[in-house]
């Protein structure tokens, strides 16, 4: 018999080590399928947006995964999420990288959650998402973007310390009762860290996603 398997579909390398860690704990027997389109933020920062044309390219990764048989499929790059809404009535589930995320936030029922990225576009359209979700089940939790460019190198260099280190000092002047977003699956490694130095909730994309995912496939 095959092993079933759960295709990843990410922008950045960065994103899969995170996604992968979380889906080995909620889902061991599972083979991951690895699949990179590592232009897609490039060319979204170039325009300044997701045009119509990259719609359309992670539109042809997903129905790849699909084609493939995976059982289920996780974006990791926040901002191609919206895609998934194309998947509604899919047998499969097609998984936005931090819907599950918001799902955890409000069930916290926080003061407020500042969303935290190190890109300004990725900070944003979280943030909106969030308050778009939000404002669906009728919660006041206030939502903040707050940007890290420097985290950026942080993740890319892989040491959790100095990631943990510059996401603390970016939220330090941060409400008391205001909880934490990682925004970017590259920033989920932190997660510890910063939960520990703010003493404050951290939610991030891959561990409420592999949680999701994990109900979905075993119900």
């Amino acid at each position: 018999m095959n092993t079933p398997t759960i295709a990843l579909i990410s922008a950045t390398n960065l994103a899969i080590g995170p996604a992968q860690e979380a889906l080995q704990i909620r889902l061991p027997d599972y083979e991951l399928w690895n699949i990179l389109d590592d232009r897609l933020l490039v060319d979204a920062q170039a325009h300044g947006k997701v045009t119509s044309e990259l719609h359309r390219r992670m539109n042809r990764l997903i129905d790849h995964a699909l084609a493939g048989k995976a059982r289920g499929i996780l974006l990791t790059c926040s901002l191609y999420g919206f895609v998934t809404a194309d998947y509604s009535r899919s047998p499969v589930p097609v998984l936005p990288p931090d819907e599950a995320a918001f799902k955890d936030v409000t069930r916290s029922q926080a003061r407020g959650v500042l969303v935290l990225a190190s890109i300004e576009a990725a900070a944003r359209d979280s943030a909106d998402r969030l308050s778009t979700h939000l404002q669906h089940v009728k919660s006041a939790m206030t939502v903040l973007p707050v940007t890290v460019p420097e985290a950026a190198k942080a993740a890319h260099s892989g040491d959790r310390e100095l990631l943990a280190d510059m996401l603390t000092n970016a939220v330090s002047q941060a409400p008391a009762g205001y909880a934490l977003l990682l925004a970017q699956y590259s920033l989920a490694p932190a997660v510890s860290l910063l939960a520990e130095r703010t003493n404050r909730p951290v939610f991030s994309g891959p561990s409420s996603a592999a949680k999701e995912l994990a109900a979905m496939l075993h119900t």
